[in-house]
């Protein structure tokens, strides 16, 4: 007797089960029979995550560990309860806000992970970012300080990336035998 396991779709076929001689892999089973046997079929859900850029502009890179996974392009095919990993794309200008989409969290980290139980579609969503860079002239030991209370704000020692309208506090140092001389650049930098 011969047996073929149907395509389903929507699900990946797991193997063979049931009576003495039913076991195996292929979705095909050939097996010899004396008597009544019973032979089941074993099936696994598949879901699709699909990972996009609000915009348009970049592409989510999507990965899973799991040995069964087809990714690419954005898009994850995996069994049910199998990890798929997002990445969203570092913009120059914008930051990461948030991921939209059920399932996908409301992380505003670059990557993050989903344990899908149904199609899903995660979409970051990116905000614009303004840059304030403070610099020494005159003398190359004084380090600025850029600081700014602002939730979204990511500061790193004389930089800060800020959203539209936050504040940002510059901040030189007391440089031995040097006078602090004001603020240049920017018409909004100007300052003693």
């Amino acid at each position: 007797v011969i047996w073929k396991a149907p395509t389903a779709p929507g699900y990946r076929f797991t193997g063979w089960t049931g009576d003495p001689g039913c076991e195996g892999s292929e979705p095909t089973l050939t097996i010899s029979v004396s008597r009544d046997v019973a032979c089941v079929a074993h099936y696994v859900r598949r879901w699709v995550v699909t990972g996009t850029v609000d915009d348009g502009y970049g592409e989510i890179m999507v990965s899973s560990a799991s040995p069964f996974a087809s990714c690419a392009r954005g898009t994850c095919e995996v069994d049910a309860n199998a990890d798929v990993t997002l990445a969203a794309p570092a913009r120059d200008g914008y930051r990461l806000d948030a991921w939209e989409g059920d399932g996908c969290g409301d992380s505003d980290r670059a990557s993050i992970v989903v344990k899908p139980n149904a199609d899903i579609t995660c979409r970051a969503v990116y905000v614009m970012s303004l840059t304030v860079r403070g610099s020494s002239l005159g003398v190359a030991d004084a380090a600025i300080v850029a600081s700014s209370t602002s939730d979204n704000a990511r500061c790193d020692q004389a930089l800060c990336a800020i959203d539209p309208g936050a504040e940002v506090k510059l901040s030189a140092p007391e440089v031995p035998e040097f006078r602090f001389g004001g603020w240049s650049g920017d018409e909004r930098c100007s300052s003693t």
